[in-house]
């Protein structure tokens, strides 16, 4: 899988997520920051509960930030 193009937005404020049909990813999209990645077909529960670990992730950074 090609990532490179995550290098494109070193300042990013948003999370990165692949939707792909290949059952294991390589580490090259996880080092440049990659949140997660799911597997076609998208099961709806996976769907949910990979959003509201998104959402997780931006409250604590949006905290983190105020806080500094």
């Amino acid at each position: 899988m090609d990532s490179d193009f995550l290098e494109h937005f070193p300042n990013r404020n948003f999370e990165v997520i692949f939707v792909t049909a290949h059952a294991s990813m390589p580490y090259k999209p996880f080092e440049k920051g990659l949140f997660d990645y799911l597997l076609k077909p998208v099961d709806r529960s996976d769907l949910v509960s990979l959003l509201d670990r998104v959402n997780d992730n931006l409250l604590i950074k949006a905290i983190n930030s105020a806080t500094l």
